[in-house]
């Protein structure tokens, strides 16, 4: 009687263990894509935000505030301050302001950034003629991270990971591919790096998988193809 007592209680524990399994495995499975989830949905613009600015086009003004209407240069401020706001952690450390680092992403955005050329820093770069650093990877990454975001508002979507949602990894590659390259080179053209634009190719589909800062992790493949690679500059001679 004994024995079939224990049998019993073993049966029973056995049973309630295996719920548990399968329960704690679940959770896990669940908070896995819950957390996944969260960083694809990640939108730089609210939804209100994105609502109310979805459609607007600022690049076709090439950035320029003057030629923009209120709600164009509404939503371009709105795009600075958020970019700010992601960098400010790195800003603090190196010692940056906001009204500098935003002033610095207008002029780059805007076409004057290559006034500033003539006294970049020149120096040396394996022993051969001098090399010209003409933009850091921070600043850049900044850049293209404005243009990228504005790009995907004026077709109603408010990041990549949403453009991933909508269109699949593949169609998402296609779409950057026919959508940005060219803005991305109209950037590289404007800070002196144009030549950097035959890359663009194979490097643009690679954000597809990098939705959080897609405008740096470009920024550090332009990097590493240039004259003096990862140093944190873009630097051509």
């Amino acid at each position: 009687m004994h024995i079939k007592l224990r049998k019993f209680i073993a049966s029973i524990l056995a049973f309630v263990l295996s719920i548990s399994v399968v329960g704690f495995k679940e959770i896990s499975r669940i908070y896995a894509y819950e957390s996944n989830k969260s960083e694809i949905d990640r939108i730089v613009l609210t939804n209100n935000e994105l609502t109310t600015y979805k459609g607007l086009d600022i690049a076709k003004h090439q950035y320029d505030m003057t030629k923009m209407n209120e709600k164009e240069r509404d939503l371009y401020n709105i795009l600075l301050e958020k970019e700010y706001e992601r960098q400010e952690s790195s800003l603090d450390k190196q010692g940056v302001s906001k009204e500098e680092f935003i002033n610095e992403l207008k002029m780059i955005l805007g076409n004057d950034y290559l006034v500033k050329q003539d006294s970049m820093i020149k120096y040396k770069a394996k022993g051969k003629k001098k090399a010209t650093r003409l933009i850091s990877v921070g600043a850049l990454g900044s850049a293209l991270n404005i243009v990228i975001t504005a790009t995907l508002i004026a077709t109603g979507v408010g990041s990549i990971g949403e453009l991933v949602k909508k269109l699949g990894k593949q169609g998402a590659k296609k779409w950057v591919k026919k959508h940005l390259s060219s803005k991305i080179v109209s950037v590289l053209t404007r800070v002196g790096a144009k030549t950097l634009g035959k890359w663009i190719g194979s490097f643009v589909v690679s954000i597809i998988d990098t939705y959080l800062d897609p405008g740096t992790f470009l920024a550090k493949k332009f990097d590493s193809v240039d004259i003096v690679p990862n140093s944190g500059y873009i630097e051509l001679w």
